[in-house]
């Protein structure tokens, strides 16, 4: 998401997101992205049925009960796109009210939402607790990938990250990647996805398109 504002130019997520949550809009911002992605996805599933769109929700979010009765309304009759999303909430985030959040998480893993925990790495997550959560993806943080390469530390703590998140039964995300040495390192440790401006920068919904069918062309 964008905020391609008439005198500011393009303002991104992380200098809009806060004020969001600061204001109380966070939730109308939160259900029109899920709205405008359920709309999006019912379109490029109809290219490749098993296609994944990852959207990320705020603390905020996953604290309100009315977040989740309003998720579960979109939801309603397009249950079967719900195991194509994946709902990601930072690690630092869930630790903010562990009760509600947990509870929450699991109504919209029950919804059919699959659950990703985001940046994991810069918070400092009881482990126990993870095991708990409904979560069927772990993204390691960018912070741990950008130098993966020449930092031998980095690389034991995400080949530990990957063997917990497996162990878990989750699967496992670098962010980050900008190399093809980063890659290749990432896919010898076992990881299972890799995102980063190695593949590609963000870019809107129709470039996008155009790179997703000359891919999904048999």
């Amino acid at each position: 998401i964008r905020w391609p504002h008439a005198e500011y130019g393009m303002i991104m997520p992380d200098e809009f997101i806060e004020i969001a949550e600061q204001t109380g809009i966070i939730q109308a911002l939160s259900l029109w992205v899920i709205k405008s992605a359920l709309q999006q996805l019912q379109k490029w599933k109809k290219i490749t049925p098993d296609f994944l769109m990852s959207i990320n929700i705020s603390a905020h979010n996953i604290q309100d009960a009315h977040f989740i009765k309003a998720a579960s309304i979109l939801i309603k009759d397009k249950e079967a796109l719900a195991k194509n999303i994946i709902l990601e909430i930072t690690e630092t985030q869930m630790m903010l009210d562990t009760h509600h959040a947990l509870k929450n998480l699991w109504a919209l893993n029950e919804l059919g939402f699959n659950i990703a925990i985001d940046d994991f790495g810069t918070g400092y997550s009881n482990l126990s607790y993870l095991k708990k959560l409904p979560a069927n993806e772990l993204k390691i943080d960018k912070t741990f990938i950008l130098n993966l390469e020449d930092d031998k530390q980095n690389q034991v703590l995400v080949q530990t990250a990957i063997h917990m998140a497996h162990n878990l039964g989750m699967s496992v995300v670098a962010e980050g990647v900008e190399s093809e040495r980063s890659y290749t390192l990432l896919k010898s440790m076992g990881c299972d996805l890799c995102q980063g401006y190695h593949f590609s920068r963000p870019v809107p919904v129709d470039q996008f398109e155009r790179l997703f069918n000359n891919i999904a062309k048999p």
